[in-house]
């Protein structure tokens, strides 16, 4: 499969996410777009593509009652300041939570885009509010999200591949 055919299926899928029916979310103001680095140094660059022309239409963080049990959590990372904690998990369904530190409430990041039968990685905080992760949609392709967790924003959702060729 040529790389751009392999894009091309992995923006249609997320395509497919999108026609959901949005989740309600507040409305934020508007934020200039944000520069991003890549941590995950993906043999793309992520920076020049969206999988939709407003990637956070439909996104939503959702408070949840808490986190799973501790041998659930598959995967963890803490802010830069120690504000917020991130957790990735697949019990009952794969899923990434964000948890205040100071006020101990517990969200889950729910997008169009998202798939809870694939599992999330990656957690890594650029910043002390902005959390960067993946979710592999395919065995070489997936999705890589950056989300401002403070302003309850998407800040991206790029399309990848672990594949330079792109077969």
């Amino acid at each position: 499969m040529s790389r751009s055919v392999g894009v091309v299926l992995l923006v249609l899928l997320a395509e497919a996410g999108c026609r959901m029916a949005p989740r309600e979310s507040p409305a934020r103001e508007v934020v200039a777009p944000v520069t991003l680095v890549d941590p995950h140094r993906h043999v793309v660059d992520v920076s020049q593509s969206q999988v939709s022309e407003n990637p956070n239409a439909g996104f939503a963080l959702v408070k949840v009652p808490g986190l799973p049990d501790e041998s659930e959590l598959d995967e963890r990372a803490s802010s830069l300041e120690g504000t917020f904690q991130a957790f990735a998990t697949c019990e009952p369904a794969c899923r990434v939570l964000v948890r205040s530190v100071a006020q101990g409430e517990v969200y889950e990041l729910q997008g169009p885009t998202f798939t809870d039968l694939r599992p999330f990685s990656g957690l890594v905080w650029l910043a002390s509010d902005i959390l960067v992760f993946d979710q592999w949609t395919q065995p070489h392709y997936g999705i890589h999200y950056a989300v401002d967790v403070r302003a309850h924003r998407l800040l991206q959702a790029a399309p990848f591949t672990d594949r330079v060729d792109g077969r």
